[in-house]
């Protein structure tokens, strides 16, 4: 129930300025921008995989040995909660914004439990 919850909490969409607080003279390059959830690294049983969001929108896991297709978010969230996935890290892209002052193009944020 736990890690059901945390992934119906999990913003797929984070506002930037609502996140982060820039300088004045760099106050226009978080207008416009926000991040979209793009990956995260999962934990269980002693093992950490990884699940990436391919371009055709679709969630793929990666583990040792294979990559596989899991579907759309609620394919992804079903199988978690089934096998006691728990979320560890999780990869933001930034997303729009006209310009390319802000070069940081991913973020990251840790899950505690």
């Amino acid at each position: 129930q736990q890690i059901e919850r945390m992934l119906q909490a999990l913003p797929g969409k984070i506002d930037l300025q609502k996140l982060v607080s820039f300088p004045t003279h760099l106050e226009a390059t978080r207008k416009g921008r926000s991040l979209q959830l793009k990956g995260m690294i999962l934990y269980y049983g002693k093992h950490y995989f990884a699940t990436f969001l391919s371009q055709s929108k679709h969630w793929l896991l990666l583990n040792d040995k294979k990559v596989t297709d899991l579907g759309k978010w609620k394919d992804l969230a079903n199988r978690a909660v089934r096998g006691k996935w728990q979320p560890t890290v999780l990869f933001y892209e930034v997303k729009g914004g006209s310009d390319s002052t802000l070069s940081l193009s991913l973020f990251f944020l840790c899950v505690s439990q």
